[in-house]
């Protein structure tokens, strides 16, 4: 126990003054009396006269002197002390990928997200200390100081989705290796369910799983009647769905609509015959009526006038979001090899490196080993890019603008072993290569150095 205000225990000593107004009262007088006749005849009855300790302390000084005892201790505030123990290290890790704008069960994952970390941190003591940190960022990841549960509120609520994506686990670790040194818990919370983790992590995902409904291909054909449209779509979700779907054209005329019955993890397809009016539309529109994970995922377009059938041979780690592209291109077919399959029109190398040169158009994305003509260091040695790009005015690039408003968190350092093989620069980043076409035997190859989900290249 210990006392607010000590210093009133000086209040005892007012029980010195009790003492001294008690001799006071009881002290021996001096009467003077007419006549000793009624005294005499007292004194025989009386009994015998106190002693002077029962005079001086009798039950009126006690009870005063306890009455003082009392309200000294009162005054003092007397209060059970606490042992104080230190407070916990929280490292509080927050994804804040693009991915986390998706929309789902009627909110975005990234205010889910939020939400369930305001959550860990109402739960915390005032004595805890928490260290927020924030991916992905231009530098990999964003770390703050040592907060209070209070202050790492008001941070998290300053919180955004960035335009780059990240990797839950890259960021996981990093954060995992500091506590390790320092001490404290690990607390990840992102929309991916992340892997290979030590057990110090504790994980929370917040999958956008509940309304993830997707066009995954469209193609139309001619005939004498107008125009015969199939698309096929899928369902991401962890239960069955109804989607419903429309077409349009470009004026906004719905020429058919519709609904799939698409159980969980499975893909379904539907054919409609559009009348003459849709075969002249510039463009058709196929659309999913219900909210869905992302904007892109509910659309799909067919073009009035398709190319010849492109043959695509896809070698690597799949992209959804790439993936998405290559199948809305007209009269795609996309194959997954190993290699480039003969009589291939375009092969796309998704971080993979090609053994020899492609014997067609192709496009490689990151790769690890580089290819003819081009050598990428680890990526150990990734650098930071800040300075505006610039893209070289191409075929490839309607509007080279668009350059100028990339972000790329890093990209693998490209070293021209033959320059001559390379046809042009199309974008630089403060004199580093960025993304090269090169002509290898005969064949245009086009060569990204860095991943697409390091970037905010539209991927959707």
């Amino acid at each position: 126990m210990e006392f607010a205000y000590p210093a009133a225990f000086a209040g005892l000593a007012a029980t010195g003054l009790l003492f001294v107004f008690n001799l006071w009262k009881y002290r021996r007088l001096r009467v003077r009396v007419s006549s000793l006749i009624v005294w005499k005849r007292l004194s025989e009855h009386a009994q015998v006269p106190p002693s002077s300790k029962q005079r001086y302390f009798n039950l009126s000084l006690l009870m005063q002197i306890i009455a003082v005892a009392f309200l000294t201790t009162a005054i003092a505030g007397p209060r059970i002390r606490h042992t104080r123990t230190a407070g916990r290290i929280i490292h509080l890790v927050v994804d804040c990928s693009a991915s986390t704008e998706a929309n789902s069960a009627g909110s975005r994952v990234f205010d889910r997200i939020i939400l369930s970390s305001s959550s860990l941190l109402k739960q915390l003591a005032q004595a805890d200390l928490v260290y927020c940190h924030a991916f992905p960022a231009s530098s990999g990841l964003t770390t703050t100081g040592a907060l209070s549960p209070a202050d790492a509120e008001n941070w998290l609520s300053q919180l955004k989705p960035t335009q780059l994506e990240g990797d839950p686990a890259s960021a996981a670790l990093q954060v995992a290796a500091r506590a390790a040194a320092t001490g404290g818990q690990v607390f990840l919370f992102t929309d991916t369910a992340a892997v290979d983790l030590p057990s110090s992590v504790h994980v929370s995902a917040v999958p956008a799983d509940t309304d993830n409904v997707a066009i995954v291909t469209a193609k139309a054909a001619r005939n004498p009647g107008g125009l015969h449209l199939f698309f096929r779509a899928a369902n991401f979700s962890p239960g069955p769905r109804t989607a419903r779907w429309e077409i349009v054209g470009a004026t906004g005329q719905q020429y058919a609509s519709g609904s799939l019955n698409l159980p969980s993890g499975e893909d379904s397809g539907t054919s409609c015959a559009l009348p003459g009016e849709a075969a002249a539309e510039e463009v058709l529109e196929i659309h999913l009526l219900d909210s869905d994970a992302l904007e892109s995922d509910n659309r799909a377009y067919v073009f009035r006038s398709p190319a010849a059938d492109l043959r695509i041979s896809y070698i690597g780690r799949q992209d959804a979001g790439l993936l998405r592209i290559l199948t809305a291109l007209p009269g795609a077919i996309v194959t997954f090899s190993e290699t480039p399959e003969p009589g291939c029109t375009l092969a796309v190398f998704n971080e993979s490196s090609p053994q020899q040169a492609p014997s067609c158009s192709a496009v490689v994305i990151a790769p690890p080993a580089g290819i003819p003509g081009l050598l990428f260091s680890s990526e150990a040695n990734t650098h930071e890019l800040t300075a505006p790009l610039t893209a070289k005015d191409s075929d490839l690039f309607a509007n080279p603008d668009w350059a100028s408003k990339l972000t790329i968190r890093r990209a693998q350092k490209t070293v021209l072993l033959q320059p001559s093989l390379v046809s042009e620069i199309l974008v630089d980043g403060r004199g580093q290569p960025l993304v090269v076409s090169l002509s290898l035997e005969g064949c245009r190859t086009v060569c990204i150095s860095f991943k697409l989900t390091d970037s905010s290249w539209p991927t959707h």
